[in-house]
């Protein structure tokens, strides 16, 4: 995936919540057990500096294992962090 340049951001992909939390902003923070972030989302963001604004709720990730969303979760904070 490449990014987007618009006026001065980008556009990528991000774990978010249902309410619009999202996941990777902070590079060293770690979840080990998601069962307890509720529903989970692979949103498109807009990035632009050091702000993050959801443009597009994504795929609903469902049935996945602590892992896997673990690993979107790393891809998250590389599409968030420059």
């Amino acid at each position: 995936m490449k990014k987007e340049i618009i006026e001065g951001g980008y556009l990528t992909h991000a774990l978010t919540n249902g309410d619009s939390k999202i996941y990777g902003v902070v590079k060293d923070h770690s979840i080990s057990d998601w069962s307890h972030e509720g529903a989970l989302y692979w949103s498109e963001v807009y990035v632009y500096g050091n702000s993050c604004h959801i443009i597009r709720r994504g795929t609903l990730l469902v049935g996945k294992t602590n892992e896997e969303l673990s690993e979107l979760h790393e891809q998250s904070k590389v599409n968030l962090n420059d």
